[in-house]
């Protein structure tokens, strides 16, 4: 079982108008994708129902493939970020980053993480759980075994990926947690609670 919220309804949304509204048209095939699927309706539905904008921007952090950020303004109280260089990227690699921080936007809306601010490994943990869960059923399962082009979306994703699920090319249901943790805590430093 995914560790993902389900929607109220089990409807695809992938069609309803608002969508166009909130997400960037190089950006939403993957938002399309994701909600096609039974694992990931609870995308477009956490868009359309919290107003959550879907953006490329011109940023560049290394690293980072993608940022959930919670405004505190009115007309763009939420908002998911994929830096510009990611434009024209493989739709099952941005639906994977896309899955990654719609989960930090499900969790900061529902008040998930008591947090709020910062870093945190539980957070983290589901975060890329469901980033994988979306890498492998958008991509199919070769997905974590496949070769990528170097210094491309997918091969970041997928290596990512591969290390946080301890070197496995083949998705299953015995995943060592610890490990995992531990390679969240290595990627994000000390500061990054629990």
């Amino acid at each position: 079982m995914l560790p993902a919220p389900v929607p109220a309804n089990d409807a695809n949304l992938t069609d309803d108008p608002g969508l166009t509204d909130l997400v960037d048209p190089d950006l939403l095939p993957a938002v399309k994708a994701l909600g096609s699927t039974p694992q990931f309706r609870w995308v477009p539905a956490l868009l359309l129902e919290n107003r959550v904008l879907v953006e490329i921007q011109d940023f560049d952090e290394d690293g980072v493939a993608g940022a959930f950020v919670a405004t505190r303004t009115a007309s763009r109280r939420y908002v998911i970020i994929i830096p510009e260089r990611y434009r024209g990227a493989r739709m099952d690699a941005l639906a994977s980053v896309l899955a990654h921080e719609a989960t930090h936007a499900y969790n900061y809306i529902s008040n998930l993480d008591n947090r709020r601010q910062g870093c945190s490994i539980e957070e983290e943990l589901r975060a890329y759980m469901n980033g994988l869960s979306a890498w492998v059923v958008l991509g199919g399962p070769t997905a974590l075994a496949d070769r990528y082009e170097p210094d491309t979306l997918e091969e970041a994703v997928n290596s990512s990926l591969t290390r946080f699920y301890n070197g496995r090319t083949v998705l299953e249901f015995d995943q060592d947690l610890d490990q995992s943790r531990a390679f969240l805590r290595r990627l994000y430093g000390p500061d990054c609670g629990e």
